[in-house]
């Protein structure tokens, strides 16, 4: 954090989100790139296309944001959206499969320098 930012009440936050709903514009990410509702939100598509978000949802206990975005602003980009139930079949089971220890997920992360990292992680305990 800068000197500037620091004497600021702007405070600036990088994170990813997934799009789980193209037509309504529907994104979820972590309570620590959006930690409260009363935030003005940017989203960038594609390094390309940044547009406003507005927070709808901040689960009180769990990590867990839900934000919408202008739809028309991204039209022209191929955006899609996760289809959390397909993931949930492939992972061999149904959508309500708890996790277990030893089991394999994909972690996808983003540095403070920008830098988007994934790599697989194993359960070790839960």
């Amino acid at each position: 954090q800068s000197e500037d930012e620091r004497n600021s009440t702007l405070i600036r936050r990088l994170g990813v989100g997934l799009i789980v709903d193209v037509e309504r514009g529907l994104v979820i990410t972590d309570r620590y790139t959006v930690p409260q509702p009363l935030a003005q939100v940017e989203l960038t598509f594609a390094q390309i296309v940044t547009t406003d978000a507005i927070v709808l949802f901040v689960h009180p206990q769990h990590n867990l944001v839900v934000l919408r975005y202008d739809v028309a602003a991204v039209r022209p980009l191929p955006v899609q959206a996760i289809d959390l139930r397909a993931e949930a079949s492939a992972a061999g089971g149904g959508a309500h499969e708890d996790l277990s220890i030893g089991e394999v997920l994909s972690f996808v992360s983003l540095h403070g320098d920008h830098r988007l990292s994934a790599k697989q992680v194993t359960v070790g305990s839960i």
